[in-house]
């Protein structure tokens, strides 16, 4: 991907498969443009694993930082939104957040502050795990990255940043982690270990 960027953008993997791209001095239009060209590479992109043909998709949400809007929380926030809409409206698609998208994914994603506690201490997770390797040598694999999916009392899942962007508290962001932290060490650890692997867990950067 970096071969495709100016040498002035910055290009970083915030956690599972998401990533992060900064684009200094760039208009919307050639910020969808960049978006585009990278989104249309990764979805053309495929590779051979244990004798079949593997595909990979991408999509990219993109929101405009200048003097009005440059809180990190906020822009953060604003680029997740853009990315859920272009998720909801099918692979391969780039979207520039509105307003009116962080209305519509509120709507979708309120819930009690009693469910959320609910799902996080009755253990409403499943934990996925995706192998990493050099496409260089795609058999030679010994790390892998974990993603999580959690599941309401309705019994609709969700994947893990929809639920943290709702979640009510602070300090469910802390219990959450150190369920995602705990569940593994109990169910994983050991197999884990005895197998000489690395893992990356989906724990948030709140302090």
């Amino acid at each position: 991907m970096l071969t495709m960027l100016r040498s002035s953008d910055v290009l970083a993997r915030l956690g599972g498969d998401e990533f992060g791209l900064l684009l200094p001095d760039c208009n919307i239009e050639s910020a969808r443009y960049i978006a585009g060209r990278l989104v249309h590479t990764i979805n053309d992109y495929h590779f051979m694993w244990e004798g079949r043909l593997h595909r990979i998709g991408a999509s990219a949400g993109i929101t405009l930082i200048d003097e009005n809007n440059h809180q990190a929380s906020e822009v953060m926030s604003q680029a997740d939104i853009a990315c859920y809409a272009s998720k909801n409206n099918g692979r391969g698609v780039v979207t520039v957040y509105e307003p009116q998208q962080e209305r519509a994914h509120s709507a979708r994603s309120m819930m009690s502050l009693d469910e959320q506690w609910h799902m996080i201490k009755d253990n409403h997770l499943m934990m996925i795990a995706r192998s990493v390797a050099s496409p260089r040598i795609p058999e030679s694999c010994n790390f892998w990255l974990i993603s999580l999916r959690l599941w309401t009392s309705q019994g609709e899942v969700l994947e893990e940043h929809a639920f943290r962007s709702g979640l009510a508290e602070p300090e469910l962001l802390h219990a959450l982690d150190r369920r995602i932290f705990s569940e593994f060490f109990r169910a994983y650890a050991a197999p884990v270990a005895k197998k000489g692997l690395g893992v990356a867990l989906p724990l948030s950067a709140a302090v």
